[in-house]
């Protein structure tokens, strides 16, 4: 009687390999041998993974057979089973968190970083992606500049606070600086000898000016640019220097305004509070 039921309705760990065969079909560094798919009627898999299936050879291919051979002669015979292999289950399960991971970032979409195409770069002078910016740290876009006093005296605090952070706790935060300095080259010396190992946004980039908009920052020096309405000069919540800690969307989520609190400001960072992707 069982194994009648078994040629009509598939095995638990048969139900529960296709269930995570189809998850892992989305993770891109893991594809089968068409062996494998013919055990597990290629027909019910996507186009994709079926195209997916025919390039894998070796490695992770042995590695699952033996594991699916291990389970269903467990099924069968526990006592003749072969022992299975520990790296499979580990790698499973390391591959479905890798497929969930990615589903979970497809569903979310790039970060406003991403969207609003920021040219962003590292003390180094490298550009960095946007989209290396990950979910699970906390994020804030520092204005600032050189010519500032509040901004020379708030500077030092503000690294002290972003190394403690990022060396004893968790979530790690992240700051883009956006510079109100009258060139570029104050802007980089400023970047490089004053601030900590966080990014820049390019001095040159129409985002400057927009988020400064966008986030109601600007100096007293650019009162010429921006205060240009009633409405301009409402929407501004400080001069600089200011941190603004945003959402993934790029959305205001907390306001830090140091150019009138300095570092009384940065109590008001809880990081735990403002993680990208919760």
């Amino acid at each position: 009687g069982c194994r009648t039921a078994a040629a009509s309705s598939p095995p638990p760990f048969y139900r529960m390999a296709m269930q995570r065969m189809k998850s892992l079909a989305l993770f891109c560094t893991l594809s089968y041998s068409s062996s494998v798919a013919m055990a597990f009627q290629p027909s019910s898999f996507s186009p994709s993974l079926a195209r997916r299936i025919t390039h894998m050879q070796g490695g992770p291919r042995k590695l699952f057979r033996t594991g699916i051979r291990s389970l269903a002669a467990s099924e069968d015979n526990q006592d003749a089973a072969p022992p299975l292999d520990p790296r499979f289950d580990a790698w499973v399960e390391r591959s479905a968190k890798a497929s969930e991971d990615l589903e979970a970032a497809k569903r979310m979409g790039p970060n406003f970083l991403v969207k609003d195409n920021a040219v962003l770069y590292d003390q180094a002078g490298s550009k960095v992606d946007p989209a290396s910016i990950k979910d699970g740290s906390s994020v804030g876009i520092l204005f600032s500049c050189g010519w500032c006093p509040a901004c020379v005296s708030f500077a030092p605090l503000l690294l002290k606070y972003f190394e403690a952070q990022n060396d004893a706790a968790k979530p790690p935060i992240q700051l883009i600086f956006v510079s109100s300095d009258l060139s570029e080259a104050d802007a980089k010396a400023v970047f490089n000898q004053a601030q900590g190992q966080w990014l820049m946004l390019d001095y040159n980039s129409p985002l400057r000016a927009e988020w400064k908009k966008r986030y109601g920052v600007w100096a007293g020096r650019e009162a010429s640019q921006f205060a240009d309405s009633i409405a301009s000069f409402k929407a501004r919540r400080s001069g600089v220097p200011a941190v603004a800690i945003v959402d993934r969307k790029g959305d205001l989520v907390n306001f830090l305004d140091a150019e009138a609190r300095g570092l009384e400001s940065l109590l008001d960072w809880t990081p735990e509070d403002y993680v990208w992707g919760e």
